[in-house]
């Protein structure tokens, strides 16, 4: 059985949106999965395609990062989530997300003319039964094919391939992940490290060297 389909993206907080944004499309090249917006009420968010998955660049109001973190990843749900989550005795919420701002459906490349929508439904694990945070986000019909990851053309085909997690206890971590069931996609691995929180992105083609980028993770390249 398969909690999760596939990773669909990386929620990565920034201090600098723009910057960040400008980095990564602007300069390397990496596509717009969505534009910079205030898609939540709480913050400024954007999406960049990686081929693989895609990266949730959030810039917070308030308490904003010194360097780019990932502390979340969202998974597009399998059919057996709840399934698997109730044998896991793990609780877990679940929620619609809906849009009726018109500035922001047509940033989500929406038609306006219907009003409110729904966004995705999210189904939340319980934060203390996980040994890293993740979610389900399962968008609106119209929203999946627009966002699919592997919709997007990547520069020189340089596609995100492998998503390696920190943990203090990386064999813990992947026993939880390996008993939820990721079915296709991008490949997770663990690994031992202080703090809980993605250290690396292994893209297709090699490493990209960044050393203007404050972040807490590299973009590597196959080990």
């Amino acid at each position: 059985m398969n909690a999760f389909r596939r990773l669909d993206h990386l929620l990565c907080e920034v201090p600098h949106i723009e910057a960040t944004f400008e980095l990564l499309h602007d300069k390397l090249g990496f596509p717009v999965a969505w534009p910079i917006g205030r898609y939540w009420p709480d913050s400024t968010t954007c999406g960049i395609a990686l081929g693989g998955a895609n990266l949730e660049l959030i810039q917070p109001d308030k308490n904003r990062p010194r360097q780019a973190n990932i502390h979340t990843l969202a998974f597009e749900p399998g059919k057996d989530l709840a399934k698997v989550l109730r044998e896991a005795h793990i609780g877990f919420t679940k929620f619609n997300k809906f849009e009726e701002d018109p500035e922001i459906l047509k940033l989500r490349s929406l038609p306006v003319e219907g009003g409110r929508q729904r966004i995705c439904t999210n189904t939340l694990p319980f934060p203390s039964k996980m040994e890293f945070p993740l979610f389900a986000c399962q968008y609106s019909p119209a929203l999946r094919g627009i966002l699919d990851p592997s919709s997007f053309k990547i520069p020189a085909d340089n596609k995100l391939e492998e998503v390696v997690l920190g943990h203090p206890d990386p064999a813990r971590l992947k026993k939880q992940l390996d008993s939820l069931g990721i079915k296709e996609g991008v490949r997770i691995t663990t690994q031992k490290n202080r703090t809980i929180e993605v250290i690396a992105l292994i893209m297709k083609n090699g490493p990209i060297d960044l050393p203007s980028f404050p972040a807490r993770f590299k973009f590597l390249g196959r080990r």
